[in-house]
């Protein structure tokens, strides 16, 4: 995925230039099994985590207007419900809780790996 070009000066003594690298960025998820996070979430229509995962790190155009930042999930494997979190259990490890048993969830966290050329 293409995001914003990065810019570093590159300046010597009395030359001074800017050199723009394109960047990429990698996403990946860190599971953990039977949590959930509670708080600020978005409920995408999907079929599947893999479905649920790519919405996090491909919001729609709707959550971007909004300003939505998608730092984690957890999906419902029984409903097939998937929930977008703007938080984290890092960033609130208050809201982070187990599953009740009989449910069948797991939490997410997205890492997001840029490189830039």
């Amino acid at each position: 995925t293409n995001i914003p070009l990065h810019s570093t000066d590159n300046s010597t003594d009395s030359d001074s230039s800017d050199t723009i690298y394109p960047c990429t960025t990698t996403f990946s998820f860190v599971r953990v099994p039977q949590m959930i996070l509670y708080g600020l979430t978005a409920f995408p229509d999907v079929h599947n985590v893999s479905e649920c995962q790519e919405r996090c790190a491909k919001p729609s155009i709707d959550l971007q207007t909004r300003h939505f930042v998608c730092n984690s999930i957890y999906y419902n494997y029984d409903t097939n419900q998937c929930r977008l979190n703007s938080e984290s259990r890092e960033s609130k490890p208050d809201l982070f809780k187990n599953a009740r048993d009989e449910q069948k969830i797991d939490y997410f966290d997205i890492i997001r790996t840029v490189i830039c050329e």
